[in-house]
């Protein structure tokens, strides 16, 4: 039932109201149908990009350069400690006290001084 006591049918359509008598009127819903013709035309977007950038950033701007100080004592101590942790799971597996140890702490320390040593030599360019 709507608002005043009738009731809407839809049937193929067209809509009918029912009275709370009992009577249908019909609404043939013309003036709210329309043909894919009468639609109107969808706007088409077209986004633009923003600008590129006049310059990126070279190895001589100072930010560059700080950004590479802030990196090697990363590049310094991260090999050390997973080689060392590797070592250390590989003597927990294979039983044989601190030899992979050892091994991985002195392979890490050759392997952070590299690293800190290249990133150095880009340093000072």
């Amino acid at each position: 039932m709507n608002a005043i006591g009738g009731s809407l049918r839809v049937q193929c359509g067209t809509m009918v109201a029912m009275s709370p008598e009992g009577r249908a009127t019909e609404d043939s819903g013309a003036e709210n149908t329309a043909s894919p013709q009468e639609l109107p035309e969808v706007p088409v977007y077209k986004p633009t990009l923003p600008k590129r950038p006049s310059r990126a950033a070279k190895p001589t701007d100072e930010g560059y350069k700080a950004g590479l100080a802030y990196i090697i004592p990363t590049a310094l101590i991260a090999p050390i400690v997973v080689l060392t942790l590797g070592g250390a799971l590989l003597d927990d597996k294979l039983h044989s006290a601190p030899n992979a140890t050892l091994i991985g702490a002195v392979l890490g320390s050759v392997a952070g001084f590299v690293n800190m040593i290249r990133i150095a030599n880009r340093l000072n360019k």
